[in-house]
Parts: structure tokens; C-alpha cells; sequence
């Protein structure tokens, strides 16, 4: 019965943890290109917060 739980828990955890290295691989290697465009984006959005222009939500 305990070999059958480890086998459940197993089937849950083994996917969330190559999941997270796979990302962390992909994070690892892209860091430049990630850090660019994050930067870009929030720059872009700054632009957008001085010159009072922007995007409406939904819902408001």
C-alpha cells in the first residue's frame, strides 16, 4: 500500500519538478533576451503613464 501512494505522489510531483527545471533551464539560458524585453515593456509602459495614455480594463 505504501509503494502504491509513492507511486501516486510520484505521478503528481515528477511533471511539477521537470516542469520548474525546464524553466529554470529556459530562464538560465534566455536571461539577456528575458531581461530585455522585461525592461522594454515596463519602459513602455512608463511612456504610457507620462503621456496619459493607457489601456482600459474591463470591468471598469
Amino acid at each position: 500500500m505504501t509503494f502504491i501512494y509513492f507511486l501516486g505522489v510520484l505521478t503528481v510531483f515528477l511533471p511539477i519538478g521537470l516542469g520548474f527545471a525546464y524553466l529554470a533551464q529556459f530562464f538560465k539560458d534566455y536571461h539577456g533576451m528575458v531581461y530585455f524585453l522585461g525592461g522594454s515593456f515596463m519602459a513602455i509602459l512608463g511612456m504610457m503613464v507620462l503621456t496619459n495614455n493607457g489601456f482600459s480594463l474591463p470591468f471598469s
